[in-house]
């Protein structure tokens, strides 16, 4: 009686210790991942030289800061998992509604904001093209605008092909203080001004 269970719980032993080896060694992702978005090749955000992004001030307004380079300081991530069901992820400004169907499957919604301040981030998968327009939306309170007019404020967004901000465009919705553009794909986004 004693001798049949030490095979069958060294069998059961075994076949554990398997299942976390593939598990931990394969291409398997966990719905609790958090995998760290690839920002570029340099770990830096794309140049903005000649853009006029949109900051917000210490004091609680905002400012046309201009472009530059930047290191990722203060960096902000979230993730979610997104079904053919839809559904919203929000990090600090940026709020991304995707409705039922422009997911084929499943995948890992992301947003990365390298500095809070400035209204620059990344939503991921990167170039992941939906099937259907979502909806990105930034609470943006046009009384702390300081003398800057919201139609003037755009959505850009970083073609990696060419290098460039491409204007995207947008509406400021003064009811709601919130600027929000329909997109198709995942990049880097910026709001900033001709």
């Amino acid at each position: 009686m004693f001798q049949n269970k030490a095979p069958i719980g060294l069998l059961l032993f075994l076949i554990i210790c398997v299942v976390f080896y593939v598990l931990g060694c394969g291409d398997y992702e966990s719905p609790l991942s958090s995998e760290t978005l690839s920002v570029n090749e340099s770990g830096q955000i794309p140049p903005t030289a000649g853009l006029n992004i949109l900051e917000r001030q210490a004091d609680g307004g905002y400012d046309l800061s201009g472009g530059g380079d930047g290191d990722l300081t203060g960096e902000l991530y979230t993730e979610k998992r997104i079904d053919s069901q839809g559904g919203s992820l929000k990090l600090e400004y940026v709020k991304v509604t995707i409705p039922a169907g422009a997911v084929s499957g499943q995948i890992t919604a992301s947003i990365t904001i390298p500095a809070p301040s400035i209204f620059l981030w990344e939503m991921g998968p990167d170039n992941y093209t939906f099937t259907s327009d979502v909806t990105i939306k930034i609470e943006l309170d046009s009384a702390e605008l300081d003398g800057i007019d919201p139609e003037d404020i755009h959505f850009y967004t970083y073609n990696e092909a060419d290098g460039e901000w491409e204007l995207v465009g947008g509406a400021y919705n003064s009811n709601q203080n919130h600027i929000w553009v329909y997109t198709n794909h995942f990049s880097y986004w910026a709001l900033a001004s001709d």
